[in-house]
């Protein structure tokens, strides 16, 4: 009799661990999978700080760096403080076929901020775009590493291909 039951209990164990191996093992792929994902997530986010930065709150942002032992954000360009003082265009005696538009920024904010992006474009007779620009703060600034002073003018001179077409410009500080 006991080997009876020792035989219904051995095929009672079996059939419950064929049952269970499945489930293990959807188990242990679903852990992979999702650990993989994650870590998939941690890269992209460590690999686009900025893009981070841009569409998540700023406590958050700073609580993800914690946890995965990067550097802190660096601040937001405050571009609606950066104001220009003086700015002209004038012929280039470097080139024939060019001006220089010379302007003066001055950063408002009470603290430095990063250098902003200056979009400049030349406009014909009937106010359409002509010609367009974006200078980088690495296209007029040697530093980049530094950021812009608050409460200091900076004179910078962007040299431009104009044609005769053009009859304005205009700019934008991003």
């Amino acid at each position: 009799m006991t080997d009876k039951k020792t035989r219904y209990f051995q095929q009672q164990v079996a059939a419950t661990l064929s049952k269970a191996e499945p489930l293990l093992v959807r188990l242990i792929w679903v852990s992979l999978t999702l650990l993989l994902t994650l870590t998939l997530l941690a890269q992209l986010g460590y690999r686009n700080q900025s893009l981070l930065q841009q569409a998540l709150p700023d406590s958050v942002v700073t609580q993800l760096c914690r946890i995965a032992s990067c550097p802190p954000p660096a601040p937001a360009r405050q571009s609606q403080l950066i104001t220009v003082s003086t700015h002209q265009l004038n012929p280039s005696n470097d080139y024939p076929s060019a001006v220089n538009f010379d302007l003066t920024l001055i950063n408002n904010a009470a603290q430095p901020q990063p250098y902003p992006i200056i979009d400049f474009w030349f406009e014909d007779k009937e106010g359409t775009i002509a010609a367009r620009r974006y200078f980088l703060p690495q296209d007029y600034q040697p530093n980049t590493s530094k950021k812009m002073a608050s409460n200091t003018p900076l004179t910078i001179s962007l040299t431009l291909v104009s044609s005769d077409n053009n009859r304005g410009y205009q700019f934008k500080i991003r």
